[in-house]
């Protein structure tokens, strides 16, 4: 049975469920419905090819999902970041509902706000450890850490370096390199 959004105070994620498959990235904050077009293919680019670059290093026991893949703490959350890491169990499911061990946003006109803002403050609610942020304006790459119960900047890297960090795993990337086709 299809749902009106007009007629909901607020929408659950069971509603969210019933909404149309139309082409867009429907999210769900806090009760609040976001509604973003589909992807571009520069945005699309950039998150598959950070996608197999993390499925080449991650170790035994972990996996590495791309959008649409919810992640859903609570019966009034849905979200779909670009690309999340979490466990092989986990990503078996239809949808997790753990904290996975690092989520990352690549940023595009109609997302920017939600990823900076809103987005960001769940995933620090939720402990999500690291998240990553890219930008194809430059490109650029922010890494965020949880530290303390606050997301902390452990550094932003341009176009023309090479991203390395520990988390959640050991692995090193060309930034340019993720906008290539």
């Amino acid at each position: 049975m299809a749902v009106r959004i007009d007629e909901l105070e607020e929408i659950t994620a069971d509603d969210l469920d019933r909404l149309p498959s139309d082409g867009r990235r429907w999210e769900l904050l806090a009760g609040t419905l976001h509604v973003t077009p589909a992807p571009s293919g520069p945005h699309q680019t950039i998150a598959f090819n950070l996608a197999l670059v993390l499925r080449a290093a991650r170790p035994e026991g972990l996996a590495v999902m791309v959008a649409p893949f919810d992640l859903r703490p609570d019966g009034r959350t849905s979200l779909q970041p670009d690309v999340l890491v979490v466990t092989a169990d986990e990503a078996a499911k239809a949808r997790t509902t753990s904290v996975p061990l690092l989520v990352v946003e690549v940023l595009s006109p109609d997302s920017r706000a939600d990823d900076l803002g809103s987005k960001r403050v769940v995933y620090e609610g939720l402990g999500i450890p690291s998240y990553w942020i890219l930008d194809p304006e430059g490109p650029t790459v922010t890494e965020l850490r949880l530290v303390d119960g606050r997301y902390v900047e452990a550094g932003v890297v341009g176009p023309d370096d090479r991203f390395a960090t520990d988390r959640p795993f050991p692995v090193t990337l060309a930034v340019r390199g993720l906008t290539l086709p």
